[in-house]
């Protein structure tokens, strides 16, 4: 295995398709990896912005299911295969330590797949990241559910209170 400067090799264009922005926060590597069999590793922390459909069916017990789809949008899969570098048990609990989300969800899994896309003449090589979150649904108990029972119970107290005051008022 060598390292060798990213600039002296040739990197090819890879996108992600569910991604909203044009622009990532990417934490850059100015190496690369080169193996003795042509397998060339690019290590890069990227911040994606994503969108997904949210089924609001169970809220605030719900589970969400997203997906991220990585592949290069030139290149037919005989000139450029894509392999997931990781297992997706190893991807899973590795996210779970970096996960920050101030305790609104929970990262169940993330699965991996692989799939091939006829866009042009020839196949294209995709990975499919599948991740699972879990809300956590305390947040939502405790800032929508408990003040609106607190002002339920203080709406009815209110009927008692303004009888108590009339009684009183007419004797």
């Amino acid at each position: 295995m060598l390292s060798i400067e990213k600039d002296k090799m040739w990197i090819p264009d890879i996108v992600f398709t569910e991604s909203v922005k044009t622009e990532f926060a990417t934490t850059e590597n100015p190496y690369v990896k080169l193996t003795s069999y042509g397998l060339i590793a690019k290590f890069e922390t990227i911040a994606v912005t994503s969108a997904c459909k949210i089924d609001l069916l169970n809220f605030p017990y719900d589970v969400q299911t997203c997906s991220l789809t990585i592949h290069s949008p030139m290149h037919p899969a005989f000139e450029l295969t894509l392999n997931s570098y990781s297992s997706a048990s190893f991807l899973t609990s590795s996210s779970k330590k970096a996960f920050q989300t101030q305790g609104e969800w929970e990262l169940l899994n993330i699965n991996m797949s692989k799939a091939n896309a006829s866009t042009l003449q020839y196949p294209q090589d995709q990975l499919i990241y599948t991740i699972t979150l879990k809300r956590r649904p305390l947040l939502y108990v405790i800032t929508f559910i408990s003040p609106v029972f607190c002002f339920l119970v203080l709406d009815v107290a209110s009927f008692f209170i303004d009888a108590g005051r009339r009684r009183e008022a007419e004797l």
